[in-house]
């Protein structure tokens, strides 16, 4: 099965990492031991590490505070110009972004969107990645992420403070764990966090922000959500949960938002993209020209699985334009 446009596919025959074949490094491992493949590192945070991307954490480790701080530090940034006269003298904005990717991406494709985000928003960005078996375990995967939304927006809507809150099971999606361990561990400690999240990442960070509510809300911190902000990018998820701070980018001819997540009409807007969240449907093609928020009575034409789904050329490209960031400038 080829791509479906979930994720971002590598277009080169390196992963990013070393010049083994794409999916496998030894980054981060001892001597005399196997390459990791994408699975080892599924839903480790990664970063730039001694001038290369590699994985901060190990699979299935607990995160701390300190953790995470430590993470934040091996970040990638921008060296280009526009973000140098931004934010001099540096280039670098003062906030972390944490990106979650899509299905069918591999490691260097992880990596080299987070180069693209640092680029983008001038921001220091590190990733919590969402590792690929193949496209039939991704999308069943994906499926499960969306069920359990379905499950956290039904709990939500019950409001039954006195029952044991439903949490997906720890393993079953190990970005998920991963993402909101983090939520959890900055919002309680009163510190904000922003996320980019495309596609699966997306439904990876609806599913990660329903559990995190119900941790904080145990803890009596449930306004601490407020402290989060999400963009997702031509995302699968079809609810969110109210408190974040929302802006939701969907391309009108994009399978994945427009048949999978919150719609190409903006009438469910109010009850199912989060209490306020801003809903940028937009038209124009990823090859040239530029973007523009779709308007009443704009010809779409029908959706691609692909043509409209690439987390740089389009969505990426779209948040440089509607935001001034720095895209494609040096």
């Amino acid at each position: 099965m080829g791509n479906l446009g979930w994720g971002k596919k590598d277009k080169s025959p390196t992963d990013g990492f070393s010049d083994k074949e794409v999916g496998k490094t030894c980054v981060g491992c001892e001597a005399g031991q196997e390459p990791l493949s994408d699975m080892d590192l599924d839903g480790v945070i990664m970063g730039r590490k001694d001038g290369a991307c590699a994985p901060l954490t190990k699979k299935n480790e607990a995160l701390t505070r300190a953790t995470i701080q430590g993470a934040k530090e091996q970040a990638f940034t921008s060296n280009s110009n526009c973000c140098k006269g931004k934010h001099p003298p540096d280039g670098v904005a003062d906030k972390t972004i944490v990106y979650v990717n899509g299905i069918r991406t591999q490691q260097g494709g992880h990596c080299q969107t987070l180069q693209d985000v640092a680029d983008t928003t001038c921001a220091k960005v590190i990733g919590v990645y969402n590792a690929t078996r193949n496209s039939v375990a991704d999308l069943w995967q994906a499926k499960q992420d969306k069920s359990w939304i379905k499950k956290h927006a039904a709990d939500a809507e019950k409001d039954a403070p006195d029952e044991e809150p439903r949490m997906s099971p720890k393993g079953r999606n190990p970005a998920v764990d991963t993402l909101r361990d983090m939520i959890y561990a900055e919002a309680s400690s009163d510190q904000e966090m922003e996320i980019f999240a495309h596609s699966q990442g997306g439904a990876i960070t609806s599913v990660a922000l329903y559990e995190a509510e119900k941790q904080l809300a145990g803890a009596g911190m449930e306004e601490n959500m407020s402290k989060v902000s999400v963009t997702s990018m031509g995302s699968a998820a079809q609810q969110w949960p109210d408190g974040p701070e929302y802006t939701h980018l969907i391309h009108a001819r994009d399978f994945t938002p427009v048949k999978l997540g919150l719609r190409k009409s903006a009438k469910k807007d109010a009850s199912r993209a989060g209490k306020g969240a801003k809903v940028v449907r937009f038209v124009g093609e990823p090859g040239g020209g530029s973007f523009k928020e779709m308007e009443p009575g704009d010809d779409t034409g029908g959706t691609s699985f692909t043509k409209y789904h690439d987390v740089d050329q389009t969505y990426l490209k779209a948040q440089s334009q509607f935001n001034n960031g720095c895209r494609g400038k040096s």
